[in-house]
């Protein structure tokens, strides 16, 4: 691997900060264990819960940013990202389709043209 293909620390702070939040949400919502409705998709966390806006959540953790993050952070971390995953840089396609879908469902929410 060159250093190219490896993610910033600012992008793995980002990931840190996102899982640590997770658990907390999930330790006030009464959730037993650490690891009950979490699955790792080659580096990305998912929750795997269903309203709406654990839906949201679960978008801002697969891009990297915080729900309250600002349209433009939202894009410049994808942008990022997208360069790690997407198919003609020898990323996983799969995971390529998930940070689109995701990064696709924030914009609109945040009701922004993607």
């Amino acid at each position: 691997m060159t250093a190219r293909e490896q993610p910033t620390k600012a992008q793995n702070i980002r990931v840190c900060y996102n899982v640590v939040k997770q658990l907390r949400i999930w330790g006030e919502r009464g959730v037993a264990g650490a690891a009950q409705g979490v699955s790792f998709i080659s580096g990305l966390v998912a929750t795997g819960q269903g309203s709406e806006r654990e839906s949201y959540e679960e978008a801002c953790a697969v891009v990297g940013v915080d729900p309250e993050a600002s349209w433009e952070e939202v894009r410049r971390v994808y942008l990022a990202k997208v360069q790690f995953v997407h198919p003609d840089k020898g990323g996983d396609p799969e995971r390529f389709k998930r940070l689109q879908r995701a990064y696709e469902y924030i914009a609109k929410v945040k009701g922004q043209n993607p």
